[in-house]
């Protein structure tokens, strides 16, 4: 009986040892186990590299923890080597000069079973790099197709799709001609539509490109409901709402040039154009009259293009909470940019088309006035009643012509010509705001901006814009800089005008020196306001050639913006 429990306890041992030394190598088996996994360096933003037209070569390196391989699918993309073995590797991309449009192309990894995209674009013989989504997103255009329902905004049901889109804001809300600053105009290709930005994220910026995920969202005609329930009015926009929206960029879409014949063929809306050599049918007048209460409307004509049967002639769309409101129409020509707008009379049988600016530099009208056959005594001026906002309110303009409230037909000191109104644009900051010796997003094309008294390798003035304050130029405190404009026609009775402040500190207007080569003006000897643009005129001397703007040493820095030089009458 004891041999038999000897052998027992003896065989209970060996299994506890057994056991012990399994968990043992178990655990150091594990220990060693590594995650499938893959880093790539540098970092590429959104998974992609981009070249030139000239084409060239990218070095990437590899550290990948299973045996790796490339495929790539395009015949003008080069990568080597195309395979090899866990741990780090040098890979590099080449790619050949391109002599016709944009491309895009794909070099898959595999490792470990999983797969990462490395997405490739060359720009065309323009210069440009392809616009719209990578592999992997849907397109605006197929999404629009696919989704748009005509139902408004109760009716609608949400995308259950988990669906990603990318698109560019073409509004501009710090430009102020919106409405409300959570709804902004997005593009991508020929396909556009509003987007409602959900609470909590910050209203993308002109120019930002978005990636939208669409799951759980709706696209759908905003609508609002009486007290009864029933439908009060929908609006004809579409819009996304309820989408999650991250910004990955900016780069702002180049408008479309069209004439008025290819606006009134129907093909394009919600889109950002430029119509060139147009003029405003009734000049002079203020570009909204009766805001803040409604939006108006200024008709804009060609001089040579009558609007199709059923369709009404192309206008001007100032939004009531539009912030260049009291400005004037000029009686110039040129070229008129924004995003093309169109809605439907309450019966249905006149189309409406309006151009939605985003700030008043869309407005790039200095050329003579020309004869127009189609509207001889210049009437005209807003859509009779007709016009109707993003909410679907109709009866805007209350039939007036363009003029006031109490139906003046309004003018300024500026009736004899605008000669150049400069607004600075859309700067984008990289890692520093550009300075105005660097800067290239002038309005004016035809003026030449330069800083005579920079010592530096840089301006200590730049050109840059806030959340809250439009595009301007900043003059650094306790430095000396300048902004000098030259180029523009010049002649007698001059006046120039611009909006200042300061950033924190009071500083005196006149502490601020404009400069000519006829001599100093000085500004009035008030305060400026504290990031609160005040607008400031002043008469210059007869046939300057350049205006120069100068801070030197101040206390606070300077915030200089819509310089606008016009010859009275």
């Amino acid at each position: 009986m004891k041999k038999i429990k000897s052998l027992s306890l003896t065989y209970l041992c060996s299994a506890l040892v057994a056991l012990t030394m399994s968990f043992v190598f178990t655990s150091c088996d594990e220990d060693k186990y590594e995650a499938v996994n893959c880093t790539i360096s540098p970092k590429l933003e959104n998974n992609q590299v981009s070249f030139p037209k000239e084409g060239g070569k990218k070095v990437l390196t590899l550290d990948v923890t299973r045996d790796w391989s490339l495929t790539k699918n395009a015949a003008w993309i080069g990568v080597n080597p195309q395979k090899g073995v866990k741990g780090k590797a040098t890979i590099t991309i080449k790619v050949a000069e391109n002599t016709g449009d944009a491309r895009k192309g794909s070099i898959k990894l595999s490792y470990g079973g999983k797969e990462t995209t490395i997405h490739v674009l060359q720009a065309g013989k323009n210069g440009e790099l392809p616009e719209g989504p990578v592999s992997g997103k849907m397109s605006l255009a197929d999404f629009y197709k696919k989704y748009n329902t005509d139902k408004n905004s109760y009716d609608a049901d949400p995308i259950e799709e988990d669906i990603t889109l990318e698109a560019t804001v073409i509004t501009d809300v710090d430009g102020g001609n919106n409405n409300v600053s959570f709804v902004v105009g997005v593009q991508q290709g020929d396909t556009g539509f509003l987007l409602a930005i959900p609470k909590g994220t910050p209203t993308p910026k002109l120019g930002d490109v978005l990636e939208i995920n669409v799951k759980g969202a709706k696209f759908s005609h905003y609508a609002k409901k009486n007290e009864d329930g029933t439908i009060a009015y929908t609006a004809e926009d579409i819009q996304l709402s309820y989408a999650k929206v991250k910004v990955i960029g900016n780069k702002p879409i180049a408008p479309k040039v069209l004439t008025l014949e290819q606006i009134y063929t129907g093909q394009y809306k919600d889109i950002l154009v430029t119509v060139e050599n147009v003029q405003f049918v009734k000049p002079n007048v203020k570009m909204n009259a009766s805001a803040p209460e409604k939006n108006w409307y200024h008709k804009l004509s060609d001089c040579k293009t009558k609007a199709p049967e059923g369709n009404a002639d192309l206008s001007l769309k100032v939004l009531k909470k539009a912030n260049f409101a009291a400005e004037m129409t000029t009686d110039k020509n040129g070229s008129v940019t924004g995003v093309l707008k169109t809605n439907k009379n309450k019966e249905g049988n006149l189309t409406y088309w309006n151009i939605l600016i985003r700030n008043m530099s869309d407005l790039q009208m200095t050329a003579d006035r020309k004869e127009d056959p189609n509207n001889p005594a210049d009437n005209g001026g807003d859509n009779n009643g007709t016009g109707g906002d993003n909410n679907g309110n109709n009866g805007d303009n209350n039939g007036n012509n363009g003029g006031d409230n109490n139906g003046n037909n309004g003018g300024t000191v500026d009736e004899a010509g605008v000669i150049f109104l400069e607004t600075f644009g859309t700067p984008v900051k990289g890692k520093y705001w550009p300075s105005v010796d660097k800067y290239d997003g002038w309005v004016v094309k035809t003026n030449t901006y330069s800083d005579p008294l920079m010592t530096g390798s840089y301006s200590n003035a730049s050109a840059r814009s806030t959340s809250k304050l439009p595009a301007h130029i900043w003059f650094a405190a306790n430095k000396t800089s300048a902004l000098k404009i030259e180029g523009f026609k010049t002649g007698a009775k001059l006046q120039l005008s611009m909006k200042l402040c300061t950033n924190q500190k009071t500083l005196n207007a006149s502490a601020f020196k404009i400069n000519t080569d006829k001599g100093y003006v000085a500004l009035p000897d008030t305060e400026l306001g504290k990031n609160k643009f005040n607008e400031y005129t002043v008469d210059l001397p007869d046939n300057v050639s350049w205006i120069q703007f100068e801070a030197k040493g101040l206390a606070d820095g300077i915030r200089l913006t819509d310089v606008k030089l016009v010859k009275k009458s």
